[in-house]
């Protein structure tokens, strides 16, 4: 457990980021091994029907993803105000929660997999390996559910270097599963599926491990286990605007992966590549970003604003620095690393992946304040504003879709992320700073 309350802020976030950034890094093995080896051992098809599914498997990671973090800023802001009673009612009610979120999400997603393949568009001859992969993905998203949520437990308290060990032997494994399933046992694409799957399976597992050692104020007894409606309300107060928003974003993508499906196999090729070295590149704003998810709330529980803002401030300094370096790198080198995944002879594709990288490279930084704004908020409890950003990056993306792409193609589509940032991020900005003024007078009411 380590406390957010006290100390260097820099070196706090600097401590907790740098453990995420390299997780973040391995969590990105998934699906570039994934991508990687479809694309040098089966075909640039199977490699764009993968690709092609993306945005289906973000829209349900998000919603998960969203939820969870929700309810690990309650535990993150128990943790801060030393109640440990509440902390392990959280935990219990944040764990009912997410098995139902399972349940809903496996349900829903299989019963409507085929027919949201056909309305984004999703070209005849990507049908059926997209479906066969995003099949076996969405049949084990209960593992994505539950790795999200045990993670974001272990971050609350501070802990983001557990998460990244997990990360590192769950890639490892993805990595071997992948050639083995491809390579020796001719599984196609379902072999890349299956093997993310049992990756991701392995990390909720060994993240659950590590809390039942590491955080004994987490275990359980008889009264703890009893859910009370009060707290599922607190719960889901937070979680489910968080999970709106997050779909929001996702949703818009999809609509983008629409539009895309529309111009040709080359450009949803280069644009699924080339989205992969962007994920990439856009690590350091996650990684950094992330930090508030754990900082804010806790100072928030300490009843602390000024060391809020000074800890906010410092991120978006450290944070910005990193993607403008980044930013740089993907402008020169983007159409070398895009040939990592498309292969060195196919020059078209490659020049697609590297327009889109020097479109997105340089407002990188754009994202990093979004993202830092966006968990700040939510750590200070402002939950209408995420949901108000999510439709401002949707209907960019819709802007994008409809308009800018039948105009200006591929190149249109490469708009679509730095627009959406910027509409995202402007409410963001404005809701942090309105609710750390609306908390300091709170408390000199409180006196």
């Amino acid at each position: 457990m380590k406390k957010m309350t006290e100390g260097s802020a820099a070196r706090l976030i600097v401590a907790f980021a740098i453990p995420m950034l390299i997780g973040n890094v391995f969590q990105q093995l998934y699906s570039m091994a994934d991508m990687f080896i479809v694309g040098h051992t089966i075909s640039t098809e199977a490699l764009g029907a993968i690709g092609c599914t993306g945005s289906i498997s973000m829209l349900l990671i998000h919603f998960s993803q969203g939820l969870t973090g929700g309810f690990c800023i309650l535990t993150a802001r128990y943790f801060g105000a030393d109640d440990e009673k509440n902390v392990r009612k959280s935990f219990a009610t944040g764990l009912f929660l997410s098995f139902g979120c399972i349940l809903l999400l496996t349900a829903a997603a299989l019963v409507f997999l085929k027919p949201f393949l056909q309305l984004i568009k999703t070209r005849e001859e990507l049908f059926d390996d997209a479906h066969a992969y995003i099949q076996i993905v969405v049949a084990g998203i209960g593992a994505t559910v539950l790795y999200n949520y045990f993670a974001g437990i272990l971050r609350a308290f501070g802990d983001s270097r557990s998460p990244l060990y997990v990360l590192i032997i769950a890639s490892l494994v993805n990595v071997g599963l992948d050639y083995l399933l491809i390579l020796v046992f001719r599984m196609g694409v379902r072999g890349a599926a299956l093997a993310t799957v049992t990756s991701q399976l392995l990390s909720a597992v060994l993240c659950l491990l590590l809390i039942l050692k590491k955080l004994p104020v987490l275990r359980l007894g008889k009264e703890d286990l009893r859910i009370e409606g009060q707290a599922v309300k607190q719960h889901l107060a937070v979680g489910v605007p968080m999970a709106f928003q997050w779909s929001l974003i996702s949703i818009g993508q999809i609509v983008m992966q629409s539009a895309l499906n529309q111009l040709s196999t080359d450009a949803v090729t280069a644009f699924s590549a080339a989205s992969k070295i962007d994920l990439f590149a856009l690590m350091p704003s996650m990684s950094f970003s992330s930090a508030m998810t754990a900082y804010v709330p806790q100072n928030y529980g300490a009843r602390d604003p000024k060391r809020i803002r000074e800890g906010v401030r410092t991120c978006c300094l450290i944070a910005g620095s990193f993607c403008m370096t980044v930013g740089i790198v993907n402008f020169i080198f983007g159409g070398t690393f895009a040939s990592f995944f498309i292969g060195s002879g196919k020059k078209e594709l490659i020049d697609l992946a590297q327009r889109y990288l020097r479109i997105t490279g340089p407002c990188y930084f754009l994202h990093a304040l979004l993202m830092i704004y966006r968990n700040s908020a939510q750590g200070l409890g402002r939950t209408f504003s995420p949901v108000l950003s999510g439709i401002m990056e949707l209907l960019m993306r819709f802007l994008t879709a409809f308009v800018l792409v039948p105009f200006f193609g591929f190149t249109g589509a490469c708009f679509s992320s730095p627009l959406s940032w910027i509409a995202a991020g402007i409410p963001l900005a404005v809701s942090y700073y309105t609710g750390l003024k609306q908390f300091e007078k709170q408390l000199k009411k409180a006196g």
